[in-house]
């Protein structure tokens, strides 16, 4: 049913919001923000009921593929979806025991999910250790991996808590990472021969915090754009909550290894949420814009980074009670329309698309019946049934 499934896919991704138990509310961004974006906001959102969208939590969009789970501490069972083609990939549960006080920090995956190669990776954060499952899609294993003693070597010298990795970012193949202490960059390598163990290789760069403005809330993100990373930092409030929003990016140039501040990024759009971060082309006028959403807040704005202003829009007003966060979903455009409405894989099986209920037609029949000693003769404009048949035969 159409209701069912997510609105056709545009040139910049779906501003989606939990809207009630069961349903979702649609936003189409609309880039750059016009006069007649005002007057159609209202025009440009549609209310769906995507099953495998209910109840779960979104933690990353990637390759045009959605990392679901059950619930927000590990628990439950995780899922990729696709929202064009409907393909929804169950995975099998970690079997790994969790520390009560351990949660999940965020998830990325390497590549799509048709690529053999592809795995899940799952970054958690402990009061006693720190480490990362990894699962690969095409067999559905986990492994475990840790890098306590890892992450101790590049620090040098003591902490006093335990530090972890997060905003994990993919380039050109390759996974990076931040620590959280001393914000240094890592890359991140696996070891066949070692089943247990990470090898961290650090940058010898950090994240470059700006402490000129100070803030009572800083929102660091890293983010894959065409073959580079961004790092965004959205500072929010400044000596106070109510001093409004700054947004600053960074781009990390590889081969010399340091950061290089973006004035403006022509041909890039940036879209922010409280869990991760996407980004895709443009080949609009109006200047580098940031959108961002916050947590527990239904606005969304738009940060223009050259003439340092904030739009600020209301696209789903008339949320049902519970809402969730808005999340950013960006769709496959290489999908074309015919791969929407293909039969849908779920944990390898196929499964069949909802069939649509027919409206029952009131059948007039003209029956003509000539009694014979031999014969009757029963005739109906739309065929026989069986129930029409004569009791004797």
């Amino acid at each position: 049913m159409a209701r069912q499934r997510p609105p056709p896919p545009a040139a910049y991704p779906w501003l989606v919001y939990g809207n009630g138990f069961r349903d979702q509310s649609f936003h189409t961004i609309s880039h750059p923000p016009s006069n007649q974006y005002y007057k159609d906001l209202h025009n440009i959102s549609c209310v769906r009921s995507v099953p495998e969208l209910c109840n779960k939590v979104v933690w990353n969009s990637c390759h045009g593929w959605l990392i679901l789970s059950d619930d927000d501490n590990g628990d439950g069972q995780f899922s990729l979806f696709n929202p064009v083609t409907l393909e929804c990939i169950l995975l099998p549960p970690s079997n790994y025991n969790l520390d009560p006080q351990t949660t999940i920090d965020t998830c990325t995956l390497s590549s799509p999910p048709t690529d053999p190669s592809c795995m899940l990776f799952i970054f958690y954060r402990g009061l006693r250790r720190s480490r990362i499952l990894i699962c690969r899609i095409e067999n559905k294993h986990w492994i475990e991996k840790r890098y306590d003693e890892e992450i101790e070597a590049i620090h040098e010298r003591p902490i006093s808590n335990k530090d972890s990795l997060h905003l994990p970012v993919f380039c050109n193949g390759k996974l990076y990472a931040s620590t959280r202490t001393y914000s240094q960059i890592v890359s991140i390598d696996m070891v066949e021969q070692d089943p247990i163990n990470l090898v961290l290789k650090p940058l010898g760069i950090g994240l470059p915090w700006n402490y000129e403005y100070p803030s009572t809330r800083l929102i660091p993100c890293l983010v894959e754009s065409d073959g580079d990373i961004y790092f965004i930092n959205l500072i929010c409030g400044g000596r106070s909550s109510t001093d409004g929003f700054r947004v600053e990016i960074f781009k990390l140039d590889l081969t010399s290894v340091i950061w290089e501040r973006m004035e403006s990024v022509k041909d890039r759009v940036f879209f922010l949420c409280s869990k991760y971060a996407i980004s895709c082309p443009t080949d609009q006028v109006g200047g580098t814009c940031v959108y961002f959403t916050l947590f527990r807040n239904k606005s969304l704005y738009a940060y223009n980074i050259e003439d340092d202003s904030v739009s600020v829009f209301l696209p789903c007003p008339y949320l049902c009670f519970p809402w969730k966060s808005p999340i950013w979903v960006m769709p496959d455009l290489r999908l074309t329309n015919d791969d929407r409405g293909k039969a849908v894989h779920i944990d390898g099986k196929k499964r069949a698309k909802p069939r649509r209920r027919r409206r029952r037609r009131r059948r007039q029949r003209k029956e003509v019946v000539e009694k014979g000693e031999d014969e009757k003769i029963l005739e109906a404009n739309e065929g026989l049934n069986l129930l029409d048949l004569p009791s004797d035969i």
